[in-house]
C-alpha cells in the first residue's frame, strides 16, 4: 500500500516513481568488500585504504551481504564467484555495516547475479575527490580480514 502511494504521488508530481532497489538491504547487515590489491590494505596497521571501496568505471562498487554467514562461506563465495572468474588472487576483504554506506548517502542495490547475496554500491557522485571522500568514510568505519 505505501508502494503504491509513493508510486501515485510521484505521478502527481510529474515524474515517474522508480521503487528503490535497496529494498531488501536492511541497515543492520554486514556487507564485504573483497580486496584483490595488496595496496589497498595494511595488515600491520590493520587498516583498509580508501582506494578499496572506489567505484569502477561503471559508477558502482561490488559488495557482498554476509550477515548470518560462517567466515568459510565468506571466503568462498570472494573465491568462486569473484576471484576465479575475474582470474584475480583474493587477499583480503573489509566488513562493514550497511548503514556505514547508507549513512554516507550512497546505496546499496541488490544485484543477484553472480551471487544472491551479490550487491552494489551505487550513487556515486562523479567527480573523483567527492567520490574519495565518501570511500574514506566507509574505509575507516570498515574492519580488515584477512584469510
Amino acid at each position: 500500500m505505501v508502494q503504491f502511494l509513493k508510486r501515485l504521488l510521484a505521478i502527481f508530481h510529474g515524474s515517474a516513481h522508480k521503487p528503490s532497489k535497496r529494498d531488501g538491504v536492511a541497515d543492520s547487515e554486514q556487507i564485504a568488500r573483497y580486496i584483490f590489491t595488496k595496496k589497498h590494505f595494511s595488515v600491520d596497521r590493520g587498516i583498509i585504504r580508501p582506494a578499496a571501496y572506489m567505484p569502477a568505471p561503471n559508477g558502482e562498487a561490488s559488495v557482498f551481504r554476509i550477515s548470518n554467514l560462517a567466515e568459510k562461506e565468506i571466503w568462498d563465495i570472494g573465491h568462486k564467484y569473484v576471484a576465479g572468474p575475474s582470474g584475480r588472487t583474493l587477499h583480503a576483504r573489509g566488513d562493514t555495516s550497511a548503514v556505514t554506506i547508507s549513512e554516507t548517502g550512497l546505496e546499496i542495490i541488490p544485484e543477484t547475479t553472480p551471487h544472491p547475496l551479490h550487491a552494489n554500491i551505487v550513487n556515486w557522485p562523479t567527480e573523483k575527490d567527492k567520490q574519495k571522500m565518501l570511500a574514506v568514510e566507509i574505509a575507516n568505519e570498515a574492519t580488515l580480514v584477512t584469510p
